[in-house]
């Protein structure tokens, strides 16, 4: 990999992360602020599988810091080792590279943490709560539903203690996570 990862990466070689290097192949604007990349995965897939709700940290350059951001996998295809990424554009380093990003450019990506255990017992509902960062997990097929919340740090707890508390959802029946925090 070109750039070192800064301490954030140190933690995750620790922790048996693994770094890859994805290749744009294709773009297209959902909305004008909403943005997909359609990249090529440098063996991903292969050495790690597909599951659920599967994110990548991207590694992006911050004036000369390394910045990660989390993304979640769309329509993976281990076949041919391609998958989507979708950007919430706003402003940001990673906004900024996703509104730049043309086919051939690359980018340095760690997987780490990203297992997912369906409930048992199987729930008959789902109840989801998502922003825009997290459509790609909302919209993914979730076979085994229940209750998955995934906003800004902030919100997500809000509505994680919200549904703990209001709603008595036992802790295991629920998966949250803040995909995002407001700089302060």
């Amino acid at each position: 990999m070109a750039q070192g990862h800064g301490w954030e990466g140190a933690v995750l070689k620790l922790l048996r992360g693994k770094d890859f290097e994805f290749t744009v192949t294709g773009a297209e604007d959902i909305t004008p602020r909403y943005r997909r990349l359609r990249l090529t995965d440098g063996g991903m897939l292969a050495a790690t599988g597909v599951h659920p709700t599967m994110w990548v940290r991207l590694w992006f350059d911050n004036a000369g810091k390394p910045h990660q951001r989390a993304y979640t996998l769309v329509d993976p295809d281990p076949a041919t080792g391609t998958f989507g990424l979708e950007f919430a554009l706003h402003e940001g380093r990673a906004s900024d590279w996703a509104r730049a990003a043309k086919p051939g450019d690359t980018i340095e990506a760690t997987v780490h943490g990203t297992a997912f255990t369906e409930p048992d017992p199987a729930p008959s509902h789902v109840f989801a709560v998502a922003d825009a960062a997290s459509l790609p997990d909302l919209l993914a097929d979730q076979s085994a539903p229940y209750v998955w919340i995934a906003c800004d740090t902030t919100t997500t707890r809000a509505l994680t203690a919200y549904v703990r508390k209001e709603l008595s959802v036992p802790r295991q029946r629920v998966n949250a996570m803040g995909y995002w925090r407001t700089a302060s």
